[in-house]
């Protein structure tokens, strides 16, 4: 969700992340299961529906926690990582809008 005109944020359910949190390019074959979603969608397909410019998408990050993807940074997190009520740790990711 945008907070602020200029920039982008996302909240990660702390408790469950493992360390260490690796943060990459995303490439090709590269999935996740989104907030909200049914099931896994690949990256590309996520930041295709996005409507990213093309320039952005190809410099999109993700999130790597246990070897699993938890956000596509500033676009989606994963559904397993989404803040409940019960949530007692978060992790606030905060971006720039270019």
């Amino acid at each position: 969700p945008r907070f602020t005109p200029d920039h982008i944020g996302q909240y990660i359910n702390a408790g469950r992340l493992s360390l260490p949190l690796i943060i990459r390019p995303w490439k090709d074959g590269d999935s996740v299961i989104p907030l909200g979603a049914p099931g896994r969608k690949s990256v590309a397909d996520l930041l295709t529906q996005s409507k990213l410019p093309a320039w952005e998408k190809k410099q999109a990050h993700v999130l790597i926690s246990n070897n699993d993807i938890v956000a596509v940074l500033g676009v989606r997190i994963a559904d397993g990582v989404k803040v409940k009520e019960s949530t007692t740790e978060y992790l606030h990711l905060e971006f720039p809008v270019a």
